[in-house]
């Protein structure tokens, strides 16, 4: 064994300084082109997010019954609330899928507990969203 170890650092002896530097400089390059790869693609691999459109959709639909119950709204004004409420919605998940880099799927289509849940913030979104339409709409 001593005698392996004994041919090992003979070995390395024989080696000259200038390979030497260069086998460091090769291995330091690599692990920072490595580094430097990881990181960028860190932020270029999108993330998968769920959204649950069913109750969001349900949810607007129920809003909107209650509307026209209450306001006796014509018909112009329901379609012109429903492209509104559907341009909103596009809008802000197009918002997100941009600013996060998110892959977003329909949340009955996923069946794992690891993904994240973007409805709560698209709700609220929405909300306030449709709100701040209506009252500029009051002034």
């Amino acid at each position: 064994m001593k005698e392996k170890i004994k041919k090992y650092f003979d070995y390395l002896s024989k080696i000259t300084k200038e390979t030497k530097i260069i086998f460091v400089i090769i291995i330091i390059s690599s692990l920072a082109t490595s580094l430097a790869t990881a990181c960028f693609m860190q932020k270029r691999i999108p993330k998968f997010a769920v959204v649950d459109l069913s109750y969001l959709t349900n949810d607007a639909a129920i809003s909107l019954s209650r509307y026209l119950i209450d306001h006796k709204a014509s018909d112009e004004e329901v379609q012109a609330m429903i492209k509104s409420y559907i341009a909103a919605l596009e809008t802000i998940i197009k918002n997100i899928h941009d600013s996060g880099n998110y892959i977003l799927l329909q949340k009955q289509m996923v069946i794992s507990e690891n993904v994240v849940d973007l409805t709560p913030e698209i709700e609220k979104a929405l909300f306030e969203t449709i709100t701040t339409k209506k009252s500029n709409t009051n002034k």
